[in-house]
């Protein structure tokens, strides 16, 4: 992956992505046409939620960090509402209709639910941080400064 990523572009394409595919598993579409391309898809999706999270967690200084992290957060509720979709046969491709995608949703859903708790357990405390309220703390001014501990 590059050096410098625009976190709040790369979301949004995410969330775009996912909403249409959400739009497809609405239409009556021929599986023969589209069953393949939509579990293609759904892996992409996981993929790049894996990389962009993992890309996060390792540039905490970003000036949005927390703000990037509760986007992809967001992004990882649509994702896993439309994988419970397919899961709970309220899709045209649905795990009753079609055996063989269950068992990737459900990977692709269990990924999903860590990929949440993880965004979780690295957001900043509002309550906590300065930088809710437009204040900078210590450790921020520090490292502005550049006065690292």
């Amino acid at each position: 992956m590059q050096k410098y990523l625009n976190y709040e572009d790369n979301i949004f394409i995410l969330n775009t992505r996912i909403r249409m595919i959400g739009d497809l598993l609405l239409l009556e579409a021929d599986p023969v046409l589209f069953l393949d391309k939509t579990v293609e898809d759904l892996d992409f999706v996981d993929y790049t939620a894996n990389a962009l999270l993992k890309s996060l967690l390792q540039n905490t200084h970003l000036i949005d960090w927390d703000e990037q992290l509760h986007n992809l957060f967001d992004t990882e509720e649509r994702f896993y509402s439309l994988l419970k979709s397919i899961m709970n046969g309220q899709a045209v491709f649905s795990g009753e209709k079609y055996p063989i995608i269950d068992e990737i949703v459900k990977i692709l859903a269990a990924d999903s639910i860590e990929r949440k708790k993880m965004i979780k357990e690295n957001m900043k405390d509002s309550t906590n941080t300065g930088s809710a309220s437009g204040m900078v703390s210590v450790e921020e001014l520090n490292l502005l400064v550049g006065n690292e501990k």
